[in-house]
């Protein structure tokens, strides 16, 4: 898994606070959330769940802000439909 966490460890120790943004193909709205979230000065955590759209390319082209970090975590595979699938196979048959 790639990700942009090492901002996160470049912040002082005393900022414990972020904005976390569960995304999954949400290439429409994904720019507008995250620039009403750079209004309150905290850094954001997207997670991106295995989007086939283009919500990373326009969360990683958002311009930096001299208040806030933009860190960005990929799953590869969309966790939710792993999950499924998964309990789809274990479920014994009625």
């Amino acid at each position: 898994m790639k990700s942009g966490n090492t901002a996160l460890k470049n912040k002082k120790a005393d900022n414990k606070i972020a904005i976390l943004i569960p995304a999954y193909n949400e290439e429409r709205y994904i720019e507008g959330v995250i620039n009403d979230c750079l209004k309150y000065s905290l850094d954001i955590i997207v997670v991106d769940d295995g989007s086939d759209d283009n919500t990373l390319k326009i969360v990683r082209s958002i311009p930096k802000s001299e208040n806030a970090n933009i860190i960005t975590i990929r799953h590869p595979v969309n966790k939710e439909q792993l999950f499924r699938s998964y309990n789809s196979r274990c479920r014994r048959p009625a």
